[in-house]
């Protein structure tokens, strides 16, 4: 299976204020899911998500570390959902993170499917700790009460 031509907007990053990043994300993970299962029939939400993290990141030269071109909000949101699915202890070190993340972000906007079921496992899991990290702040800015003393 091929994947479906990138997104028109190549050059949109990761915005954790971005309304469709939740949903973007599940369906991704869904379509992951799919895959591992065989009945895949879509590559198209997960192409986007992974230009966005790919576009959001910027890779150096050789021997550099990779530069944030995120807001601050989305790349500790980025950071949750990457410390949801890995061992590490990746919080001290934003250079680690990021090389982690784009590691995912090759998984997700690669040409080719990838046969390697732990790296699409692994996927599925940021994808899914991505929706629910994005759903999460996305609440807590909008879904306050209007008045202090209402619940």
């Amino acid at each position: 299976m091929v994947a479906a031509n990138p997104p028109l907007n190549a050059n949109r990053v990761l915005q954790v204020l971005d309304p469709n990043l939740p949903s973007l994300a599940a369906e991704a993970a869904v379509d992951i899911e799919n895959l591992l299962q065989g009945t895949a029939s879509d590559w198209g939400a997960i192409t986007k998500l992974g230009h966005l993290l790919r576009n959001s990141i910027e890779f150096p030269e050789q021997g550099s570390s990779p530069r944030s071109l995120m807001d601050p909000p989305t790349l500790v949101m980025l950071g949750a959902a990457i410390s949801a699915i890995t061992p590490l202890d990746l919080r001290s070190k934003i250079s680690l993170l990021l090389k982690e993340a784009g590691d995912i972000a090759d998984i997700l906007s690669s040409e080719e499917v990838p046969q390697d079921k732990n790296a699409l496992t692994r996927a599925r899991d940021f994808c899914i700790a991505l929706s629910m990290a994005a759903a999460a702040y996305y609440d807590a800015l909008f879904e306050t009460p209007l008045h202090s003393h209402r619940r």
